[in-house]
């Protein structure tokens, strides 16, 4: 995995999606079309769009599921405006 992804950001659309978003039957929460699931120990954060899927673990390694990048570009896209419409309210 030679991406570098911005873990800060990540993480705090994950927060923010988790204080702001509704939960579901299984203990995500939903924001904005982006879901937010944490493992029970806190050690990992799973993010997931209709077409991506992105897991946090421990020490900010990192496993991505999409169809190409395209579709992670705008899955990134989306966490940058979650971070900046709800940081500021």
């Amino acid at each position: 995995m030679s991406k570098t992804l911005d873990f800060h950001t990540i993480l705090t659309a994950a927060e923010i999606i988790r204080e702001r978003g509704e939960r579901n039957n299984d203990g995500a929460y939903r924001l904005d079309g982006v879901e937010f699931h944490s493992s029970i120990d806190g050690y990992s954060v799973t993010l997931k769009s209709q077409d991506v899927t992105l897991t946090v673990n421990f020490h900010n390694t990192y496993n991505i599921e999409s169809p190409g990048k395209d579709a992670e570009e705008k899955f990134f896209k989306r966490l940058r405006q979650l971070v900046f419409e709800y940081s500021k309210s």
